[in-house]
């Protein structure tokens, strides 16, 4: 760079600037230096105005700068201009060069796989028009069911609590309401199973369809004493099953649960024992009422925890007390008592929590009732009433869902009004004592 400098000054300034073109071709022979290195200058009116191509200074060694200084009567340190550029200046303008030509090739390349992207979009966009358009037009002839898919319907019944008085901000509950979300239970359930051509049935009472009234608050919340309040309960029930019968034929199946024990602190879940409870004096108060309709049947057996087999699938009923906080390890367990006895579990239905969840192999039912102080207070559930519908296929499918029956006042309940009256029951249409208490700055 020095030399190309120093011989770039000379030329230009001090020997050659202003002269002819056949003097410059001169002085380059009298420097020894070839004559065809006149191509590389540039003429203005035949005046050298400056000598390019770095292929021209490569031409010249240093004992010919040396000689052009000597007749050019000039010093080398003449010959530099301290404001040009330095090795340092210009090793930074490369690099400065080379970070935006970086910089420019990363914004190209992410510009032009945009535009690939999109050219993509657009041509799948066209072939799926395309592949649309060539779809045949013929609409289905009719809807059907094939045989192996005609199943059937299971209604599950729990934690109904007929004698209890709930009176909350939330929920309202006594025997009307009672009857009132059993009415949309069997409305919803109806057209279900209609719709998916079930002609078959089980409704599973899964326990605790009275309340307690062990503890000083369950008595006080009672609605009537436990003997009126099975009647009323049983009243309800057989026009729900009348109503279902209308359309299905009917099994009934049946599990004690904990809040219906006759006496007693403990909850035992014996043979023996799961039958000293309401729950299986209703069971048999139903049975005995129907016993001459042939297309009612009812399965007995053990009320502590049953298996029935519906349309070739095995499933438990229980009503819970014995499945701990980690469902699906409880219902694992219990499915792995029953195969090492050589009884194989597809599905199991339980109750119990007053909250309703559906899973792959268990099914936890709501309550009738809603939430209650034990519900969301001991247990810390906020849940609604509902219950379980579900329709079960002799190829092991089986479809289960959640009613939700928390808000009924568009249905009219069953007749029991006049049951009502005749036994003095309370109802909710007390007045609300529910209080906020404003505290202000």
């Amino acid at each position: 760079m020095e030399k190309q400098k120093a011989i770039q000054k000379f030329l230009e300034f001090k020997t050659m600037t202003g002269i002819s073109r056949d003097k410059a071709i001169e002085v380059y022979g009298h420097f020894k230096i070839n004559p065809t290195a006149i191509k590389y200058t540039t003429f203005v009116n035949g005046d050298v105005v400056c000598v390019e191509r770095e292929e021209f200074w490569d031409n010249i060694n240093t004992s010919i700068i040396k000689e052009l200084y000597k007749k050019g009567k000039v010093e080398c340190e003449e010959m530099v201009d301290e404001d040009e550029p330095t090795s340092t200046d210009y090793t930074k303008l490369r690099k400065e060069t080379l970070k935006y030509k970086n910089k420019l090739n990363f914004e190209r390349k992410a510009f032009n796989k945009k535009l690939t992207e999109i050219n993509g979009l657009e041509e799948l966009n066209k072939e799926l028009i395309n592949a649309i358009k060539e779809l045949p037009k013929k609409q289905p002839s009719h809807f059907y069911l094939p045989e192996s898919e005609i199943g059937v319907g299971v209604i599950c019944i729990s934690d109904t609590h007929f004698n209890e008085l709930i009176d909350t901000p939330n929920n309202k509950y006594d025997f009307e309401i009672a009857s009132r979300r059993l009415k949309k239970l069997a409305v919803h359930a109806t057209k279900h199973f209609i719709n998916n051509s079930v002609n078959r049935v089980v409704v599973m009472f899964l326990g605790d369809l009275l309340n307690s009234d062990r503890r000083q608050s369950e008595y006080m919340n009672m609605v009537t004493n436990r003997s009126k309040a099975m009647v009323l309960a049983f009243y309800i029930l057989k026009q729900f099953i009348q109503e279902l019968n209308e359309y299905f034929d009917i099994t009934i199946a049946s599990v004690s649960g904990n809040e219906s024990r006759v006496v007693g602190e403990e909850y035992d879940t014996s043979e023996e024992m799961a039958t000293y409870n309401y729950d299986y004096t209703l069971h048999q108060f139903l049975k005995v009422y129907f016993e001459d309709n042939k297309t009612i049947q009812f399965i007995d057996g053990n009320f502590g925890e049953k298996v029935i087999n519906i349309n070739g699938q095995n499933v438990i009923m229980t009503h819970g007390v014995a499945l701990k906080n980690d469902l699906e390890k409880s219902v694992t367990q219990t499915f792995g008592r029953y195969g090492s006895n050589g009884v194989p579990i597809d599905y199991l239905f339980c109750g119990h929590l007053h909250s309703a969840r559906v899973g792959d192999t268990c099914a936890r039912c709501g309550s009738l009732c809603g939430g209650n102080s034990y519900s969301e207070g001991a247990l810390n559930l906020n849940s609604r009433a509902s219950q379980l519908i579900g329709i079960f296929y002799n190829d092991k499918t089986r479809n289960i869902m959640n009613v939700d029956l928390h808000n009924a006042d568009n249905f009219k309940g069953y007749e029991i009004v006049d049951k009502l009256e005749s036994y003095n029951a309370k109802s909710t249409s007390k007045k609300n004592k529910f209080l906020i208490h404003n505290i202000q700055g």
